[in-house]
């Protein structure tokens, strides 16, 4: 497998969590050189108050480091105390083929036509079709990760091989590297083996499931690190603090009502007023800092109210407030 991340989810406790604090994480390959490699350590996550911060926290390895076998190791201190030191541990990345590289033969066939002499049949030729893991392009981050759904978001692409091979002269780079996040294509502006930059295109046939695909030309197909990651995915998404967000660009005030419409997603990246009523049928999600939500009514019809994910929790303080009184809301 090629590991492109690590993740680890620490145990309630928090005394329990700080036992575990000097973990390692490591790999190591089957073949040539067998040392175990530490590719994350607890050290570097996130700390809320004195421990390690609940939820899932996320290790970049970068660049991607092949291996076979996988461990944690703990220090002795952490080993000689009952109770639960980890919820669990995920090594993310792409599996890959027992062998880095295979061939096929390559087998040409004439099509019959009238004015042809003879009819159509296989020739045999020595050619084959080569694919080797060095070559193939691997996709392990995308900044940013969440652009308007009007389009117009520069994107930068992180990982390797994700610069074309072999390509004609005179071919644009927009030619030779596709990018499409959910389906919706994104231009590819510049590109070298270890970046790419492209413009997201508009959103404009709704809210589709999340994906990424990259295709560059004399390589193929990328392996994108962590299918359906946050790291990997790019979420169409408007602020609630444009006013390009709201009809006839009036964002609302104290008393309003609020609609997000199914096939909207709207980013909530500033406190609201005191709304009357929000009905949600497509996405409200908050933005990664301290808010404050407040409304007489909150209804959710056939939409999603997010406030962070298991794979990336929220680290903020999030508050929402119901107002009114017992007689008459």
């Amino acid at each position: 497998a090629l590991v492109t991340s690590v993740e680890f989810f620490p145990p309630t406790n928090p005394g329990r969590r700080q036992r575990v604090e000097e973990s390692v994480f490591e790999v190591q390959n089957l073949t040539g050189d067998t040392t175990w490699m530490t590719v994350a350590s607890l050290k570097d996550a996130v700390l809320t108050g004195a421990s390690i911060a609940q939820g899932w926290n996320t290790f970049e390895v970068s660049p991607p480091i092949s291996a076979q076998a996988f461990r944690v190791r703990i220090l002795p201190d952490g080993c000689q105390h009952h109770g639960e030191l980890m919820r669990g541990v995920r090594f993310n990345g792409v599996l890959l083929d027992t062998t880095e590289s295979a061939s096929c033969a390559i087998e040409l066939r004439r099509v019959y036509h009238p004015l042809s002499s003879a009819p159509g049949g296989f020739v045999e030729t020595p050619a084959t079709l080569s694919h080797e893991a060095s070559r193939t392009p691997i996709l392990t981050k995308l900044t940013p990760n969440q652009g308007t759904a009007r389009g117009g978001t520069e994107v930068l692409l992180h990982g390797s091989g994700l610069q074309p091979l072999g390509v004609e002269e005179g071919t644009s780079v927009a030619e030779s590297v596709q990018v499409f996040f959910n389906g919706y294509p994104c231009t590819v502006l510049e590109a070298n083996e270890t970046q790419a930059l492209c413009v997201t295109s508009e959103r404009d046939s709704g809210i589709t499931a999340p994906s990424t695909s990259v295709w560059v030309a004399g390589r193929g197909r990328a392996l994108v690190a962590g299918e359906n990651s946050e790291a990997t995915t790019f979420q169409y998404i408007d602020k609630w603090s444009n006013i390009y967000s709201w009809l006839d660009s009036e964002p609302p005030v104290d008393g309003d009502s609020v609609i997000v419409p199914q096939g909207q997603s709207i980013l909530l990246d500033q406190d609201s007023p005191l709304l009357f009523f929000v009905l949600i049928q497509g996405l409200l999600q908050f933005d990664r800092k301290d808010l404050n939500f407040d409304a007489t009514y909150i209804w959710i019809s056939g939409g999603h109210l997010s406030v962070g994910s298991e794979e990336v929790p929220f680290l903020h303080r999030a508050t929402i407030t119901l107002h009114g009184d017992r007689w008459w809301t």
